[in-house]
């Protein structure tokens, strides 16, 4: 619609020249004409603000940046910055230098062109003044967000009304990524990997690789179909879990916020407390896979809200407790195997109880870390027998599916095809 905009602007020029300049425009008018002039121009003044003041009513430009600097912009914060409401910043393939991009006040998307294994870069920040709550959009996709040197996490989402996160590597930061403040926000299919969490800060710190802090009163976060796998928390106080989490950590902003996690594998991860999750306030924790993670307290540790909790997951080989003091009417439909120390501080971890299952979920391949079900599994459903009634097959993050040969700890590629099968 960019060319509407312009086909107004050159119209109301015209009559603004005929107007002021009759005799030069050798203008012959009926007596009736100046008043529909007059009209069709104020509507074409309209319009014309409309088309300006309103940047999503523009058709979306795509602005091309390469790592040579012969795109649309010489750099990706050039593109960013020379973007209007609906654009497109589209990444070429390599390693690019900036030490951040900054997204401010602006609703746009920036993606690669040939994802997170050809593109790399350091830092996103996102922020929007006003209004408040803020209102804008933003999708970051395609991108490998790799540390080295940088003291700060892969993003830091503050203040964006609505942000997409997808398909994307976090990888070897020294803090955690973190998004605030933040009314709607959903990370899918990423890879969380090698982060260490920075003690104490604002956040109390908490999480290895991710720290969420809601807005108040509105749809929440999602983190969906994401790998955590060997990051390590900040430590937090054993038994309580603030300021711990070896993945994520979630602080609670208050009621009518919601925050969930869902068909994610946790492997690997570490904390002094909460090896996977700390969460408190209106969380929910289904339907995810929990391997290996160690603390001295649990994998999961949790103050659970009214109406929220831990639901169809499957926790494994992990150090001390499964899950720590999560209440019983907040849990159910849970598989617990060979973690170190027991299921759990309460009776949420009973593994016959609450619709809970204490047998051998049957691991395609759990040496290599091929965390799907055998066809045989207790856990791929469907559940006829009583105690299981109210479960969804199937627990954990993964269904059925041994049909393909795992590669190891490979590339994001590798994982993302090996668990093609998933839900």
């Amino acid at each position: 619609m960019r060319h509407i905009c312009e086909s107004m602007v050159s119209m109301v020029t015209g009559i603004l020249r005929r107007l002021l300049f009759p005799k030069a425009a050798a203008m012959r008018l009926r007596p009736q004409a100046p008043s529909m002039v007059v009209r069709v121009l104020l509507a074409g003044i309209v319009s014309v603000i409309a088309c300006v003041a309103d940047g999503d009513t523009v058709e979306a430009r795509v602005w091309n940046v390469y790592i040579d600097g012969s795109g649309d912009a010489p750099f990706i914060q050039a593109a960013v910055d020379s973007a209007r409401n609906g654009d497109i910043v589209q990444v070429g393939p390599g390693s690019y230098p900036e030490p951040y991009v900054s997204i401010e006040d602006k609703s746009i998307e920036v993606r690669s062109s040939h994802g997170p294994a050809a593109t790399t870069v350091k830092h996103f920040y996102t922020y929007e003044a006003q209004p408040d709550p803020p209102d804008n959009r933003i999708v970051l996709s395609g991108f490998t967000m790799e540390g080295g040197g940088q003291n700060t996490g892969g993003f830091a989402i503050t203040r964006c009304g609505d942000v997409t996160v997808a398909d994307c590597i976090i990888r070897g930061y020294e803090d955690h990524s973190t998004i605030e403040a933040t009314p709607k926000a959903l990370v899918v299919d990423c890879l969380f990997e090698d982060n260490v969490g920075k003690p104490g800060g604002p956040d109390g710190g908490g999480g290895g690789a991710l720290n969420l802090r809601p807005f108040v009163h509105s749809p929440g976060i999602e983190v969906v179909g994401c790998v955590f796998r060997d990051n390590t928390g900040p430590g937090g106080v054993v038994g309580e879990g603030a300021g711990g989490g070896g993945a994520i950590a979630v602080s609670d902003y208050g009621e009518g916020t919601e925050v969930t996690i869902r068909d994610c594998l946790f492997e690997g991860n570490q904390s002094t407390s909460a090896g996977a999750i700390f969460a408190t306030g209106y969380v929910w924790i289904v339907h995810n896979t929990f391997i290996d993670n160690s603390s001295q307290d649990g994998a999961v540790v949790s103050a659970i809200a009214t109406s929220h909790g831990v639901f169809h997951n499957v926790f494994a080989f992990n150090s001390q407790y499964a899950i720590w003091d999560v209440p019983v009417s907040h849990c159910g439909c849970n598989a617990f195997w060979q973690n170190e120390r027991g299921d759990g501080s309460t009776g949420c971890a009973e593994p016959e109880g609450s619709g809970n299952f204490g047998r051998d979920p049957e691991f395609c391949d759990s040496v290599r870390g091929d965390y799907r079900l055998r066809e045989s599994s207790p856990l791929t459903g469907p559940f006829n027998d009583p105690a299981h009634a109210n479960c969804e097959a199937p627990i954990g993050a993964f269904g059925a599916g041994c049909g393909s040969t795992p590669v190891g700890k490979g590339s994001w590629g590798s994982i993302k095809a090996r668990y093609s099968v998933v839900r």
